[in-house]
């Protein structure tokens, strides 16, 4: 028996659909009356006007809406489940194939009227449907047994397709992790240049991530495995006071030292969360881990120690001891001086003063390094 097409039917509620006017509504061959009909309520709910129309050839559409008087037009399809795929690691950038938190509430609450459309992209190469947005609503379909799934094309090349599956899309879906949202970052600075994904311009980033640019810039160079990330993702982060900040002090020295291993990553998680460093300011603990890294005698491949610094390297020889000590207390004074001229209430006169003794400080502190230096170089050169 031949399937007969929906009746018209006026829409009374407001809310729109794809920000268009008008939908198109055609049950595809072979689509149950039953299932048609929940895509009918799914308009009726959407605030539009419906009427009937022919399906193109070889496609199972139901919907088109169009933005009345303009041309402009976004489609939806009815999709069967069994040609749509997934490709995770191409297209999404979650941990986690779904939600399933998310999958059993759209099991248990499932409601057509409030179901959009996944988005999909037909890989050209081998005709593929794949998800690139609504793992979990296609997960859920699955699960119902339906099918069929409303979906929406995504139109472009394989490369904005993947920009659009890692970042775009999931950005006001279930919230992602910090690691995912590193990871988006990390995709739109840097670009794939093997999938065609070029680096996204600075000021475009800032737009994009706004207030937590900065952030994300900074953990983008942290561990993604190491002791900082693992707690900043967790619940525990509460037991640790600024740890936000510290962790993007840890990431920006990553990004301008090379050197800092992850093994130094998370000694200084442990020297700056629970060790000596706790009540650090920021200067103080930049300065600390200066002296170190710039040793002449420092071996990357070895620990940090700060909670022991001053107390090997050239502190210990009698030739650079005393420059060394006194290198370290221009450090302490550059660091008091420097919290002294943040303070609002200092006069340009006191300001100027302050700039002029750092500048002597710094003056007397790089004679002391070259000095340093030279006896290193000097002893050396006899062996």
């Amino acid at each position: 028996m031949k399937q007969k097409k929906p009746k018209a039917t006026r829409a009374k509620a407001s809310r729109k659909f794809c920000g268009c006017n008008f939908a198109l509504v055609t049950p595809a061959d072979g689509v149950p009356a039953a299932e048609a009909s929940k895509v009918a309520a799914t308009y009726k709910a959407s605030g539009l006007n419906t009427r009937t129309t022919k399906a193109p050839k070889g496609v199972r559409v139901y919907a088109k809406a169009e933005t009345a008087g303009t041309g402009d037009s976004c489609h939806s399809y009815y999709w069967e489940l069994a040609n749509i795929q997934t490709d995770t690691k191409r297209f999404q950038n979650r941990k986690s194939e779904f939600s399933e938190e998310s999958v059993e509430k759209i099991v248990k609450n499932y409601d057509p009227n409030k179901m959009d459309p996944i988005t999909i992209w037909k890989d050209p190469r081998n005709g593929v449907a794949y998800v690139l947005s609504g793992h979990s609503r296609y997960e859920a379909h699955k699960k119902l047994k339906f099918r069929y799934i409303p979906v929406r094309i995504f139109e472009g090349t394989e490369a904005q397709a993947i920009q659009y599956g890692k970042v775009d899309a999931n950005r006001s879906g279930t919230p992602e992790t910090l690691l995912e949202d590193i990871a988006a970052y990390s995709l739109q600075r840097d670009g794939d240049t093997a999938r065609g994904i070029p680096p996204m311009p600075k000021d475009d980033l800032r737009n994009k991530w706004g207030k937590r640019y900065a952030q994300l810039e900074a953990y983008s160079y942290l561990n993604p495995k190491g002791k900082w990330l693992e707690i900043l993702g967790q619940e525990a982060r509460k037991q640790f006071p600024y740890i936000d900040m510290k962790a993007s002090w840890v990431g920006l020295i990553r990004r301008v030292n090379p050197k800092i291993t992850n093994a130094h990553e998370n000694e200084l998680f442990t020297f700056l969360m629970q060790g000596k460093g706790v009540q650090m300011k920021k200067d103080e603990f930049m300065a600390a881990l200066e002296k170190v890294v710039t040793r002449l005698d420092w071996d990357p491949a070895s620990p940090l120690n700060l909670d022991k610094a001053g107390k090997t390297g050239t502190y210990a020889r009698a030739d650079t001891a005393e420059s060394q000590r006194r290198i370290n207390d221009i450090d302490k004074e550059l660091v008091e001086i420097r919290s002294r001229m943040r303070k609002s209430d200092l006069t340009i006169q006191e300001k100027q003063v302050l700039i002029a003794v750092v500048k002597r400080l710094m003056e007397e502190k790089e004679r002391l390094e070259r000095g340093i230096s030279l006896t290193i170089k000097t002893q050396t050169s006899l062996f």
